[in-house]
């Protein structure tokens, strides 16, 4: 989109800015993942009605390969099923790593996820932030895999990621 020169005067002379991720360009990433700290549960509320099903909270890292190479740190938040490791809740995620040619830093990630009873893993993940030559990095990334139950697994990623001009390298 072109921004008439009028108004981009009439907005720097307001001190109104153009977002950082309007002059970036979002690129396609991929690549695979696998757990290397299973998760560990910290906390289990057990259901009144089901003693085995109930919430919980659990923390583990990732191992990336691909388009960003490097390592996660998360906690998750959700429901279990601890006869059958169905599950479903949030995560919040940190990547620290690098991206060929574009450089190094974090990425921090708010996903959802859902685990169903044959182990079929399946994450959607929001890019709200990032630091180093990562920052302000925006997208969404899908994280599909198996498990072995809630602590175990493995697959692949696939989405877009902004990351604003200037930011990388």
């Amino acid at each position: 989109m072109r921004i008439p020169l009028l108004l981009v005067s009439l907005m720097l002379a307001a001190g109104v800015t153009t977002p950082a991720s309007a002059d970036a360009a979002s690129v396609p990433v991929a690549g695979t993942w696998q757990a290397i700290t299973p998760a560990a549960i910290t906390s289990f509320d057990p259901s009144a009605a089901n003693p085995t099903k109930g919430e919980f909270t659990a923390v583990g890292s990732t191992l990336w390969r691909g388009d960003w190479t490097g390592v996660t740190t998360y906690t998750m938040r959700g429901t279990v099923d601890l006869v059958t490791s169905a599950s479903d809740g949030t995560l919040e995620e940190t990547f620290t790593g690098q991206a060929a040619g574009r450089g190094t830093g974090t990425l921090r990630l708010t996903e959802t996820f859902t685990l169903d009873t044959a182990g079929n893993l399946a994450i959607r993940t929001r890019i709200v932030g990032g630091s180093g030559d990562f920052a302000d990095s925006r997208g969404r990334v899908d994280f599909v895999g198996q498990t072995i139950s809630i602590a175990t697994g493995s697959g692949t990623y696939q989405g877009r990621w902004t990351q604003p001009r200037g930011s990388g390298r």
